[in-house]
């Protein structure tokens, strides 16, 4: 279980409407937001949404 606030919603939703040339969704924002949040790499099937964000680490299995 991740907490959640109101204010990462909202973040969510800021980066969405900030960034209109991004096809990523309010999940993959929330996605952005929280692995931000917690400093943490994102384990995601479609890295494609989340590559625009470099400052992200990506997680898998082969890296462990």
């Amino acid at each position: 279980m991740v907490p959640f606030e109101l204010a990462d919603i909202q973040s969510a939703i800021e980066l969405v409407s900030s960034t209109p040339q991004w096809k990523g969704t309010l999940q993959d924002a929330s996605i952005v937001i929280l692995t931000r949040t917690l400093n943490c790499p994102v384990w995601t099937l479609d890295y494609r949404d989340l590559s625009r964000f470099n400052d992200l680490e990506f997680w898998t299995p082969a890296t462990g």
